[in-house]
Order: C-alpha cells, then structure tokens, then sequence
C-alpha cells in the first residue's frame, strides 16, 4: 500500500472534526468523506472504517485497525471523546494538535536544510580549491614564489 501522507490525515481530521461539530450521523460523514479524493490509500481505509462502523463496532475500535494511519494518540483520543460524549471537541484539538505537528515538522525540515546545503557547499568549494591549487603546484616548471612559500 502507498504510504499515506500526514498532511491528508491532518485534512481527513479537520473535516471529520466539522462535520462532527455540525451533528451529523457519523455514517453519512464516513460515506461523505470516502468520496472525497484525499488520497488513494486514505480513501479506501476510510471505507473499510466505514464498513466497519455501519456492521456495529465502535468508531474508535475501527480506526484502530490501522495503526498505520492513526497512531496510538488519535485512536484513544478518539475513544475518550467517544466515551465523554464530547467527540465534537476532541476531534477539534486533536485535528489542532495535527496542525501544530505539522507546521513543526515542516519547520524543522527547513531548518535542517539549510546546514546541509552550506555543509554541500563547502565541500565543493574545497574540492574545488585542492583542485586549483594542485594544477598550480604540479606546472612545469613552478614559479619561484611556489617554491619559496611551499618549499617545494
């Protein structure tokens, strides 16, 4: 299966967290969001999660059969909000908290691209120093400057 994308979960939480606010049946907004084209691999865990809650089991039992869309924190925020009755809510921070992780993630992936770059750099640009300087001192003959500052 394709790997799935943070940033489609984040956006499957956001609007699962508005259509929850608005009081809908969770049935229609799982049918809903399974026809939407967030991402292939999402779209169809999605249906098998929808299959799932319209034979009976519990919404937060569903999402837990795929560990690899929603970590352990979603799942049981899930069933905590499930179990206060505040599933509206609780969607809301946790699609929040998505967000911030996301935001951070990006962060940090810039933050680390730019000493990388600078690291890539500078090892051009030695590379390409060592190489000038090694076709100064290896002419023939080399100048007398080479010779006194080098001992060559």
């Amino acid at each position: 299966m394709a790997r799935i994308k943070y940033s489609a979960v984040v956006l499957f939480t956001n609007q699962l967290s508005s259509m929850v606010s608005s009081q809908l049946p969770l049935v229609p907004i799982l049918d809903g969001l399974s026809q939407e084209s967030l991402s292939r691999g999402l779209l169809s865990i999605i249906r098998k999660v929808k299959e799932d809650v319209e034979s009976g089991v519990d919404f937060g039992y569903a999402i837990s059969q795929h560990p690899e869309v929603f970590d352990a924190i979603y799942v049981n925020m899930v069933k905590a909000g499930m179990a206060t009755g505040r599933l509206d809510r609780t969607l809301e921070q946790l699609a929040q908290y998505m967000q911030a992780t996301a935001d951070t993630r990006g962060k940090l992936k810039t933050a680390f691209a730019c000493p990388l770059f600078m690291i890539g750099f500078l090892v051009e640009t030695s590379f390409h120093v060592i190489l000038q300087w090694g076709s100064i001192i290896y002419i023939d003959p080399v100048p007398g400057i080479y010779v006194n500052l080098f001992g060559i």
